[in-house]
């Protein structure tokens, strides 16, 4: 409300509810559990609105909500309490508290200490500085992203500051694409001798895009404003597949990919019953013995006295020669030279 000089919608207060209320959450998580707990327990925007009226903070005028004299007093009073950073003089504010008055201000205001902020020091210094905490902030890309878009609304003599970027990795890519605008040259699709992009700067600055998106505003649609404009040179899914292919740490660290990539092993399929199962090639099934006759005995096999298998192997009606799996030998090892000598010791596997 301060942001819009003390008046909101009873629609944007219970919107700032919900995203208080479901902080942490995932976009899809946060919208489910706020809509089953609002379904069951009503919104509670209006009974909140209703108390700050009644204590005199707020005033209600159909769908628009005001602060009062008091209500404003009272939410300075509480940032006061908070340890809210007070800001030095316009031209004494370091490279990080620029980052937070462009993130904090309304364009004009911040225009106005910008401008205050130059008057201190060298243009090229001043892109230095920037460019400098830009890298720094590496690990937020709204900071990071920030400061490299301050940076080439200063005037002046800047290009060396621009070439002395280069050497700094997280603002490369920034610094390299306005060295090619300032060129009269495209970075993507006509950059300048030594000043071509590599292979991750796109899905590196795609995600700085994107994750700044979501940082500033935590609005699905604001985000997928980003990805739009992110994916204008291509489609989104190349985008999104660039990053899921890129190894570099902002694409794979902060935006993993939705796709898995564990392979899914087909079950087997169950043992068909025994009655239902064919003989392996080469087997001559046996006909049944009467009982009497049954027992463990030498058998005679086709084939030469060398192929001749051990005793010991009593088949009984309807059985088949099936190595256990503690036995099982390749099928390499049965075909090699020595496979004769093998006849007594192992069985060929059965698939």
């Amino acid at each position: 409300m301060l942001e819009q000089h003390g008046t909101a919608t009873v629609t944007e207060l219970s919107d700032e509810i919900a995203l208080g209320a479901t902080e942490g959450m995932t976009p899809s998580a946060a919208e489910h559990a706020w809509a089953a707990w609002t379904s069951k327990h009503g919104d509670p925007t209006r009974g909140y609105l209703g108390l700050a009226e009644e204590l005199g903070v707020l005033k209600i005028d159909g769908e628009t909500a005001t602060l009062t004299p008091l209500g404003m007093w009272a939410m300075l009073r509480q940032l006061h309490n908070a340890h809210l950073e007070h800001l030095p003089d316009s031209a004494e504010l370091t490279p990080y508290q620029v980052l937070v008055c462009r993130l904090g201000m309304s364009d004009e205001a911040f225009g106005r200490d910008l401008k205050c902020w130059l008057t201190a020091r060298e243009p090229g210094s001043a892109v230095t500085e920037l460019l400098t905490e830009a890298a720094a902030q590496s690990d937020s890309p709204l900071y990071l992203r920030t400061g490299v878009q301050i940076a080439p609304g200063i005037s002046g003599d800047t290009d060396e500051a621009w070439r002395e970027a280069l050497a700094m990795p997280e603002v490369r890519p920034y610094a390299a694409a306005e060295l090619n605008r300032r060129a009269g040259h495209d970075f993507w699709d006509n950059p300048l001798p030594g000043l071509e992009p590599i292979h991750c700067d796109s899905a590196v600055m795609a995600s700085h895009g994107i994750i700044a998106a979501y940082e500033g505003s935590k609005d699905p649609a604001e985000v997928a404003s980003a990805v739009r404009e992110e994916a204008s040179r291509n489609s989104e899914a190349a985008m999104f597949e660039e990053m899921w292919r890129s190894r570099h740490q902002v694409p794979t660290r902060r935006l993993p990919s939705s796709a898995s990539t564990t392979r899914t092993r087909r079950p087997r399929k169950p043992p068909a019953p025994p009655s239902t199962r064919h003989p392996q090639p080469g087997y001559r099934r046996r006909p049944m013995d009467p009982p009497a006759q049954r027992g463990p005995r030498p058998r005679r096999m086709r084939g030469d006295a060398q192929d001749m298998h051990g005793p010991g192997l009593d088949l009984q009606h309807d059985e088949y020669i099936q190595a256990l799996p503690q036995h099982r030998v390749h099928m390499q090892e049965i075909a090699c030279e020595d496979a004769r000598c093998r006849g007594g010791q192992e069985l060929p596997p059965r698939r």
